[in-house]
């Protein structure tokens, strides 16, 4: 039998027994860090080149109009992408997969 979800049909599986399934997850998830990253990068980039001006007074509410993000969550990731730089080993485990935001 089965099932169908947002993906469209899947064929069920007993999660407990199948490993492809972790396997997908991990991978899946490797691809959110990853693109955790890229979009903190592109933020810094916004940043620093205050491409949002005249139009924003700064990056977060830049992000929190365009992304449609809170306030506080637009901040944080302005926060969090001006540091990447400065943290070579985070930088690193989130393009692995290896930690995610």
């Amino acid at each position: 039998m089965e099932a169908t979800s947002v993906l469209g049909s899947v064929p069920d599986l007993d999660v407990r027994g199948d490993d492809t399934v972790g396997a997908l997850l991990v991978e899946a998830h490797r691809g959110v860090a990853a693109s955790t990253l890229r979009l903190f990068d592109l933020i810094c980039e916004l940043d620093v080149s205050e491409a949002y001006l005249p139009t924003y007074p700064d990056t977060a509410s830049w992000l929190r109009w365009n992304l449609g993000v809170s306030g506080g969550t637009a901040r944080t990731y302005v926060r969090a992408a001006r540091r990447l730089d400065e943290l070579p080993a985070v930088r690193s485990a989130f393009g692995s997969g290896r930690l995610s935001f």
